[in-house]
């Protein structure tokens, strides 16, 4: 073989060995995601293969949000928040009782010295100083805030209101649309135009295209016999008239929304389909979001929790304490008192046992280079 074929086939080699580190033979991308683990009661941060990124060293960490996580010092009254990088280095010192994740750029922090929120950059610095009593972190360039004994309002990026205070309560923006209270729960724009609602108990965010409302059954508002969901969509209208009802309703997520229904003085939690029908009936305690085609629940009779698919039957049979959402292809679950990742065969994905875990997150999601 000459000499220049075998370098191009020793490239070759090289990267395809590369490739297989990266690509497992199950598809799984190990170095693209990482996952928060607990280790003698302090939280670090693993990659998907289990190889260790940041060595347990904090009382709590977040998912990493623009590529930095809020990590907590301290316990109760004396815990203290701060923002690391994806090393474990403090970038934001731990000073602040309270944070938020970042989100388009900004960290809504609560000031320890006069007690008001404010919005830190990347770099800790102040951009819209503490003078909130409540603010939620900034979505499609507007963030709700309250300042003190006045009313809730969305201010933009300068910190200037662009939708004025005067409700009760307010939810972050999501497809073009926040629910609000004044007296009841309605939707408006960006603009604050009222787009629909006025008769909700309560009401929750766009996903997919429905959110999720309340209404009062069996007497006047406020003083109902009996609360119930359903879906709506972007002009307030249901997707069709249905006769399904449930007590309680989450967001959807891949088609199937959490949904709950009272039965035999239970509560039993099922999924509803986009057009507000019940697509897995209730039968669960409790039940997580689907991710990566599956969906932890927790099975009625032996309190277990297991995995499903999109027609509600078991993928993997329920024999766990506990368990959290599949992602690239693995997930945590509690067995005999610790927490191990498992593939979706039920085998174990990595080898070591953790005091807690949870999902794998992309970096990609995360804000952090591939």
């Amino acid at each position: 073989m000459h000499r220049l074929a075998r370098v191009v086939v020793a490239v070759f080699v090289v990267v395809a060995l590369l490739a297989c580190k990266r690509f497992s033979a199950k598809g799984r991308e190990p170095a693209a995601h990482l996952g928060r683990v607990k280790v003698g009661g302090k939280w670090g941060v693993i990659d998907g293969s289990g190889a260790t990124l940041i060595p347990p060293q904090f009382d709590f960490i977040a998912d990493f949000e623009e590529g930095l996580a809020g990590a907590r010092v301290g316990e109760g009254e004396a815990a203290l928040w701060g923002f690391v990088n994806e090393r474990g280095e403090w970038v934001i010192p731990a000073r602040y009782p309270k944070t938020r994740p970042f989100s388009e750029g900004l960290a809504a922090v609560r000031d320890p010295n006069s007690k008001l929120w404010g919005f830190l950059d990347g770099k800790g610095t102040f951009r819209i100083p503490p003078r909130f009593e409540f603010a939620l972190s900034f979505s499609e360039g507007l963030a709700p805030a309250k300042e003190p004994n006045k009313s809730w309002g969305y201010i933009d990026k300068s910190g200037s209101y662009a939708i004025a205070p005067r409700y009760w309560d307010a939810h972050r923006h999501s497809e073009g649309l926040a629910a609000v209270q004044s007296d009841s729960w309605s939707f408006i724009d960006r603009s604050g135009k009222t787009v629909f609602g006025g008769r909700y108990t309560s009401a929750g965010r766009f996903r997919e295209g429905r959110a999720a409302v309340w209404i009062a059954a069996g007497g006047r508002l406020g003083t109902a016999v009996r609360r119930y969901c359903y879906f709506v969509d972007k002009n307030g209208k249901p997707p069709h008239t249905f006769s399904d009802q449930a007590d309680g309703c989450g967001e959807l997520e891949a088609g199937r929304a959490p949904a709950s229904v009272k039965s035999g003085g239970q509560l039993l939690w099922g999924f509803m389909d986009a057009e507000g029908d019940f697509a897995i009936k209730a039968q669960f305690r409790k039940v997580r979001r689907f991710s990566d085609g599956l969906c932890a629940v927790q099975d009625h009779k032996s309190g277990a929790w297991g995995f499903i698919g999109f027609d509600g039957a078991y993928v993997l049979r329920p024999e766990y304490e506990a368990a959290d959402d599949f992602v690239d292809g693995i997930a945590p679950v509690k067995r005999e008192g610790s927490w191990v990742y498992i593939d979706k065969r039920g085998e174990v994905a990595l080898p070591t046992r953790y005091q807690d875990a949870m999902p794998m997150v992309s970096r990609k999601a995360a804000g952090l280079p591939l």
